[in-house]
């Protein structure tokens, strides 16, 4: 793939997804690897089309010891070669277990708040095609629904991901073809971290023994999930329910919420645990099944589960969801 079939690409997914327009004011995150390189000379080059302000955004862990240390210098000494401004963050590192989660969100809170400082529009980070391979396998190991296997998306919030329908061979092939240098984490290859495993065991197995597509396949089943998802959901939007929602609690009664097919009750009662909880790390469709099942029961009238930090009760007709750590003040 030569550079302006390369640009080209790129270019179609913005627009299909609206990721930008002229005059952007992007936050790039760089690690110093090869993903995170190609997209920010990608977007270096079509800055001078668009008129872009691009900002580098680099988080050295200390995980690495001193190459830790050289990837933000590397990161450093690219944001003058490109004469872009650069902000670097080093946290201390405290939590050990489920450490790929915790860095993850070290990560974009920092992207974040550097969006919110300077008033920037966006944040483009450099996941590939393979990288969405990797994350829908990643969510059918851990038993995700229909909202978790649509993987990551081009477009979230402020988060784009412009290099997303891009497979990670063409990117080393523009890398080679611009003759751009990059960092190599030798972490990558660790696979005590459920990806790595995933990338360099699980994928080439598949591809060796059931499909040598599969990550074209795997990433093509993400899109059309996602789609039928959104189209499910837009065409569900009346079928909601009343509940009121305060401080961390919401209540409704049961039996609107049991009206609703099954499918949509999965959904809702997804939204319910967002709404009370922030977000839905943690919570799986597993979940949602336990609390539909108490919910039909008839066994008794008042009725427990706790899990991912929610409390959820049921008392005769009313369901109430509460965030767990509000009940200790």
């Amino acid at each position: 793939m030569i550079m302006s079939a390369f640009i080209k690409t790129v270019q179609n997914t913005a627009h299909k997804h609206n990721l930008w327009s002229r005059g952007s004011k992007i936050i790039v995150g760089v690690s110093g690897g090869p993903d995170s390189i190609c997209l920010l000379d990608v977007l270096v080059f079509l800055s001078k089309k668009y008129e872009w302000q691009l900002r580098i955004a680099h988080v050295n862990y200390g995980l690495r010891d001193n190459d830790s240390d050289a990837d933000a210098l590397f990161v450093k000494k690219l944001a003058k070669q490109y004469k872009l401004p650069c902000s670097v963050l080093k946290p201390k590192i405290t939590k050990q277990t489920n450490l790929e989660e915790y860095l993850r969100n070290i990560r974009y809170i920092f992207f974040e708040k550097l969006r919110t400082k300077y008033k920037f529009d966006s944040i483009a980070v450099a996941h590939t095609l393979d990288d969405q391979a990797e994350t829908v396998l990643m969510r059918l190991i851990r038993g995700s629904g229909l909202s978790g296997l649509r993987a990551m998306q081009v477009k979230n919030g402020f988060i784009i991901r412009p290099l997303l329908e891009i497979t990670r061979k063409d990117i080393m092939r523009y890398i080679g073809e611009q003759h751009l240098t990059y960092r190599t984490d030798d972490s990558n290859t660790d696979t005590k971290f459920l990806r790595n495993n995933i990338r360099h065991r699980l994928i080439p197995y598949l591809q060796k023994n059931f499909n040598p597509n599969i990550r074209d396949v795997l990433a093509h089943t993400a899109r059309v999930v996602a789609e039928e998802y959104d189209m499910f959901f837009l065409t569900q939007e009346q079928s909601s329910i009343p509940f009121q929602h305060t401080d961390h609690t919401l209540t409704f009664q049961i039996k609107d919420l049991l009206a609703l097919n099954q499918g949509r009750q999965q959904i809702l009662l997804r939204d319910f645990f967002k709404l009370v909880r922030g977000h839905l790390k943690g919570i799986t469709s597993k979940h949602t099944y336990v609390v539909l099942d108490m919910f039909r029961s008839e066994k008794s009238k008042i009725k427990t589960l706790s899990f991912a930090k929610l409390i959820i009760t049921s008392v005769g007709t009313r369901a109430t969801i509460t965030l767990a750590k509000t009940l200790k003040k």
